[in-house]
């Protein structure tokens, strides 16, 4: 009997679609073509804003960053379809070290707790959970805290 189901299986496994197997017949596959992912960029005010509510207002914040750029005299949406070029990345990435510096001197102001040393894990997510919460506007989950805390160690 185990044979005849086996037989029976791979009879069925056999039959296409197309040749009375019991499906529908097929059709050519759609293209399908989806649009290159992309990252809308802040405006430099909304950068600024952004790091202001997140650390508060005694921040000092980074002064050279990349142009905004207008498209019909808007610059929100020229700064949607800018792109950011090489020097620009080297400016955020120095703005995100300045910024870094300045909360990682001030530790004690954004927990309870403030390892000395080594990175507690609970302390650092006590610190990153909420923070993330702001920054995505949603809770983050389990996995990207983890992320989060595997970065800080």
């Amino acid at each position: 009997m185990g044979r005849s189901l086996l037989a029976l299986l791979a009879l069925f496994a056999s039959c296409s679609p197309d040749d009375g197997g019991g499906g529908p017949p097929r059709g050519a596959e759609p293209a399908v073509a989806p649009a290159p992912a992309q990252l809308r960029r802040l405006t430099d005010a909304e950068y600024r804003n952004t790091l202001r509510d997140l650390f508060g207002e005694a921040l000092v914040l980074p002064v050279a960053l990349e142009p905004d750029l207008e498209v019909d005299g808007l610059v929100a949406e020229g700064a949607a379809q800018a792109a950011v070029s090489p020097l620009g990345v080297e400016r955020y990435e120095d703005a995100a070290y300045l910024v870094g510096e300045q909360v990682a001197a001030d530790r004690a102001r954004w927990s309870g707790c403030a390892p000395a040393g080594a990175v507690d894990d609970a302390c650092a997510e006590a610190v990153l959970r909420p923070l993330a919460r702001m920054a995505w506007r949603r809770a983050p989950t389990d996995p990207e805290v983890t992320t989060l805390v595997s970065i800080a160690r």
